[in-house]
């Protein structure tokens, strides 16, 4: 006996739907772009004593040669200047300056100037360091990017002292696919604990901690991953617009998910450890894959009509919905 006409979901009517969920996901994420979000722990730093005499500490950032945030790997070009009193610290001490979890590249000599009483030297220098990043919502992630610089042989007594003017930007400054929304400066002490036995064994250093408050302007790779995998489970929900298999289709697609993990990979954060939120929309996608496979063989089977298989697919979609939207909120 001969299906009837009615058995299978028009293509306008996957069209349509389609579309329906890319609007829908489109204005949710385009909500959550515009607002700044970032999870990245900032350094703290213990206060010095309020009598203790200060260094003014600033910095002028010229160029950013690489800005990596992906791979962790920030390469600055800038002019670290500090105002002090020769008569209190010498400008050998202030040179033994250094970059935490970072490397000084290059750094020049001083330009000296006086002001007052005091001295202000400038040097040039250029410098690559990593901080602490959290990637829970990559790609959709901002990021508080801090830098420490820190100074071994400071006197105790003699401490940085900085604020949010001394830190400046070249007019020219660009960073592609980011802006610099924010930024501030702690000063203060970093301690050190040799073991955990005795409190008295320990070592404090003077420590100038800088904080760029950087938003993601760049939406081209959460683009592509909900267009791609939106793509790959609209192919697969084909099995109730098709006379083919619905587990060849949907084995087919499984494929194409698995081929894109591996591709997507090489743009994703390589040093965490846990879920981020680009790992969720794969694992959703995956199980709406996995729900067209089972109702597309129980449908098939049972010889429904198309307004099952319609509402099979309002519900496959409608779980994709939800789950980017709960993901999106709670990460």
């Amino acid at each position: 006996m001969a299906k009837s006409s009615n058995i299978y979901v028009s293509p306008w009517y996957q069209a349509i739907s389609f579309g329906t969920v890319l609007v829908i996901l489109g204005l949710f994420f385009s909500i959550m772009f515009s607002h700044f979000i970032a999870h990245d722990p900032i350094p703290t730093v213990l206060p010095l004593p309020a009598q203790d005499q200060q260094i003014k500490f600033g910095v002028h950032i010229k160029n950013f040669s690489d800005f990596n945030v992906v791979r962790n790997n920030f390469d600055v070009e800038a002019i670290i200047w500090f105002a002090f009193d020769p008569s209190i610290v010498s400008l050998d001490t202030i040179k033994k300056f250094d970059i935490a979890h970072g490397q000084l590249k290059h750094i020049s000599d001083p330009v000296i100037q006086k002001v007052g009483a005091k001295q202000v030297a400038e040097f040039n220098v250029r410098f690559t360091f990593s901080a602490h990043l959290d990637y829970r919502r990559f790609p959709i992630d901002d990021h508080n990017i801090s830098f420490a610089l820190y100074n071994h042989y400071l006197p105790i007594n003699v401490g940085f002292k900085s604020d949010k003017q001394a830190i400046t930007f070249d007019d020219y400054l660009y960073v592609p696919g980011w802006n610099v929304v924010d930024y501030y400066a702690q000063t203060g002490l970093h301690r050190i604990y040799l073991t955990a036995l005795d409190p008295d064994y320990q070592v404090a250093h003077q420590v100038a901690v800088v904080t760029l408050s950087c938003k993601r302007t760049d939406s081209s790779i959460l683009l592509s991953f909900l267009l791609t995998l939106l793509i790959i489970i609209f192919t697969s929900l084909f099995t109730f617009s098709s006379d083919q298999d619905a587990v060849l289709i949907v084995s087919v697609t499984i494929v194409a998910l698995i081929g894109y993990i591996v591709i997507i990979q090489n743009i994703s954060p390589d040093r965490v450890s846990y879920f981020i939120l680009s790992d969720y929309l794969y694992l959703i996608s995956l199980l709406c894959v996995i729900m067209t496979m089972i109702l597309g063989v129980f449908a098939g089977h049972q010889k429904f009509h198309a307004q099952f298989k319609r509402r099979s697919i309002v519900a496959i979609y409608t779980v994709f919905i939800a789950g980017c939207i709960a993901a999106g909120l709670l990460l």
